[in-house]
C-alpha cells in the first residue's frame, strides 16, 4: 500500500482485536525520520525506537 503527500495520515491500526491509536503529528514523524536515518541502531532498534514513538498509550 503507498501513501502519498496529499493522504490523510493513518491514525490507528487493528492488529486481530487490538487497536493501536498512532501520533502522526509532525513532530514525532521528524524524530522517526532521523532515527532512520542514524547509522548508529541497527533495523531492530530503528524500528522499536519508531514504534515507541508513534504508539499512543493514552
Amino acid at each position: 500500500m503507498k501513501q502519498t503527500l496529499f493522504d490523510p495520515l493513518v491514525t490507528c491500526v487493528k492488529l486481530g482485536r487490538l487497536k493501536f491509536k498512532l501520533d502522526t503529528s509532525f513532530f514525532r514523524v521528524l524524530q522517526c525520520y532521523e532515527i532512520l536515518g542514524n547509522d548508529l541502531f541497527n533495523d531492530y532498534e530503528k524500528i522499536d525506537a519508531c514504534l515507541k514513538l508513534l504508539i499512543n498509550r493514552k
